[in-house]
C-alpha cells in the first residue's frame, strides 16, 4: 500500500474520481438523516402483520361474495348441498295469473289461515310458486298478453318485497309455464335438497283458504300410525254431503278414528279454582275414506306425492285430472290410493279469476 493513504480510503479512478464500492450507499442528503435500519426482529414481525392484514382481506371477500350471492358457508364454493334441517313439515303454495294481481292479498290470506294449523311448528318452510303463462297465449299475441304478463311481473315482485325478510316464506318464480304438476314438482325438489327431514307436506292453491282450527298436530300423528293414510283433503262443503253423494268409500279402506288434540278448558264455577287444571274429554274424530282426488288444500306424505305426482311424466296440467283415474281403478280393485277427507268443511273459495276485486285479508 503506497504511504500517505490509509486502508480506509478508496482508490481513484483515471479521472482524479473515487471508483465506486461494492456495496450500495444510499444517496446523502443534506440536513436529514438517514432512516434507521429494520433489525430482523422487526422485519420479522412486519412480515407476519402483511400476511394477517392478507388473510383478513381474502376471508371479507369471500364472505362478501357469498353474502351478495344468498349463499353462506360452503355452499357458495361447492355449489348446491343437501342442507342439515329438522323441519318435518312444508307447506306449498302453488299461484298463477288472476285478474286481482299485482295485488297479494290473496295469496296472503291463504298463508295468514296456515295459522289455523295448530301444532304446526312456527318455522315450518313455506314455498310459493309463481308460474308462467302457457305458450299458447302467446299465438297471435293476444292485445291483452302485454298487460298481463307486466301484472305477473309486478305481483312477483310484490311478493319479494312482502316476504323477502321472512326466513320461512321462499318465492320460486318460473321462467316458462309449469302448470300445478310442474310448479309442486319444482318446489317438492328444492324441499328433499334443502330440508331432507320433511316427512309431510301441505299443499295448498291462493285461492283456498283455511277456515278453521285444523288439529295439526293430531293429524301427523294418526297418519304415523296408520300407514294406510297417504293424502287427508281439506273439504269446502258439508262432510254430509259427500255421504250423500256416496263419495265416502273407497273398496274395503277403514274409516279412520283418532283422538283430537284440541279439548277445551272445562269451566270452573268454584271461585279460586285453575279453569286450565282440567281439560274436557278430547272429541274422536274421522277420516272418511274416499274415491274423489282434488287438488284443493291437502296434507299428504310427502316422498308418497313427490312418487305421484313424478309418475305422471307430463306434468303441465292439473294432477287430479289424471289421479282421479288412477283413484277410481284403485277403489274397483280394492287397492286405495290412500285419500282420506277430514271430517269437517275447513276451506273457502277465493274468486280471484273471475272478477278484478281484491279479497280482504282475515
Amino acid at each position: 500500500m503506497p504511504k500517505g493513504r490509509s486502508s480506509s480510503q478508496a482508490p481513484h479512478g483515471p479521472h482524479g474520481h473515487e471508483e465506486a464500492s461494492m456495496e450500495p450507499h444510499p444517496p446523502a442528503t443534506e440536513g436529514v438523516a438517514p432512516p434507521p435500519s429494520l433489525s430482523f426482529p422487526r422485519l420479522r414481525l412486519l412480515l407476519v402483520l402483511v400476511l394477517a392484514l392478507n388473510v383478513i382481506k381474502l376471508q371479507f371477500m369471500q364472505l362478501s361474495q357469498e353474502y351478495h350471492s344468498g349463499i353462506s358457508g360452503p355452499t357458495a364454493r361447492d355449489g348446491p348441498r343437501t342442507e342439515n334441517r329438522t323441519e318435518d313439515v312444508a307447506i306449498v303454495i302453488t299461484s298463477s295469473s288472476i285478474p286481482s294481481h299485482p295485488s297479494t292479498a290473496m295469496v296472503e290470506t291463504v298463508l295468514n289461515s296456515t295459522k289455523r294449523l295448530v301444532g304446526l311448528s312456527p318455522t315450518a318452510p313455506i314455498f310459493i310458486t309463481v308460474d308462467h303463462f302457457p305458450f299458447s297465449d302467446f299465438d297471435g299475441t293476444p292485445p291483452d298478453l302485454e298487460e298481463k304478463i307486466d301484472r305477473l311481473e309486478e305481483y312477483t315482485i310484490n311478493l319479494f318485497n312482502r316476504y323477502l325478510t321472512d326466513p320461512r316464506v321462499h318465492i320460486i318464480p318460473a321462467a316458462r309455464h309449469n302448470h300445478v304438476g310442474g310448479s309442486v314438482m319444482k318446489a317438492m325438489n328444492l324441499i328433499s335438497t334443502h330440508y331432507p327431514s320433511v316427512k309431510w307436506m301441505y299443499y295448498l292453491q291462493h285461492d283456498y283458504y283455511f277456515t278453521t282450527d285444523i288439529d295439526h298436530t293430531a293429524l301427523v300423528d294418526v297418519m304415523e300410525r296408520h300407514a294406510e293414510v297417504n293424502h287427508v283433503r281439506f273439504p269446502m262443503r258439508p262432510i254430509g254431503r259427500f255421504r250423500l253423494a256416496g263419495a265416502l268409500a273407497c273398496g274395503d279402506a277403514p274409516v279412520v278414528e283418532y283422538n283430537s288434540t284440541l279439548g277445551e278448558p272445562a269451566a270452573k264455577a268454584e271461585e279460586g279454582v285453575d279453569n286450565n287444571e282440567t281439560t274436557v274429554a278430547a272429541p274422536i274424530l274421522k277420516l272418511w275414506p274416499t274415491p274423489d282426488y282434488s287438488d284443493n288444500n291437502h296434507l299428504v306424505r310427502f316422498e308418497w306425492y313427490k312418487r305421484t305426482i313424478a309418475a305422471l311424466l307430463f306434468l303441465e296440467r292439473f294432477p287430479e285430472n289424471p289421479l282421479q283415474i288412477w283413484a277410481n281403478k284403485g277403489c274397483a280393485k280394492n287397492q286405495p290410493m290412500g285419500l282420506y277427507l277430514y271430517h269437517e268443511q275447513s276451506i273457502m273459495h277465493l274468486d280471484g279469476k273471475n272478477s278484478a276485486s281484491v279479497p280482504t285479508t282475515v
